[in-house]
């Protein structure tokens, strides 16, 4: 079972890939994430992805918030060996740069949809790719 932390859990893409996640039996929803308020299928929405993070110990970060947070977030991921796999925009060549930098480093995997439509298709062999 791999398990997933969405992040940016309360938007409309985040309640989507909450829906895919739970829909799916190799998968399981460990944690939610978003800068409001609000709870999931019972679960609380954490503010604070590192201490996310280190509760639930997801094995994967699927990232849907917001351009001026994403780079952070999917740092954060990299640096706990937690595979992020990113839906969010504005990433800039800089950045998805020292991404792959910090993925290489830690040995954990990243991956970055710039159209979540394909993307969704690469996430699972991405997903399953790690087990």
């Amino acid at each position: 079972m791999i398990k997933v932390l969405v992040s940016g859990a309360l938007g409309r893409m985040g309640r989507t890939v909450i829906d895919a996640v739970k829909n799916d039996s190799e998968l399981e929803l460990v944690g939610a994430v978003d800068i409001f308020d609000g709870e999931v299928d019972g679960m609380k929405v954490e503010k604070n992805l590192s201490d996310a993070i280190e509760k639930f110990q997801p094995d994967v970060m699927v990232d849907f918030t917001r351009p001026d947070s994403v780079f952070k977030n999917v740092m954060t991921a990299l640096e706990k060996k937690v595979s992020p796999v990113v839906g969010t925009t504005g990433l800039t060549d800089e950045q998805k740069n020292q991404i792959r930098d910090a993925a290489e480093k830690n040995n954990t995997p990243a991956f970055i949809a710039p159209n979540f439509a394909i993307g969704a298709v690469l996430m699972m062999l991405l997903l399953y790719a790690r087990c």
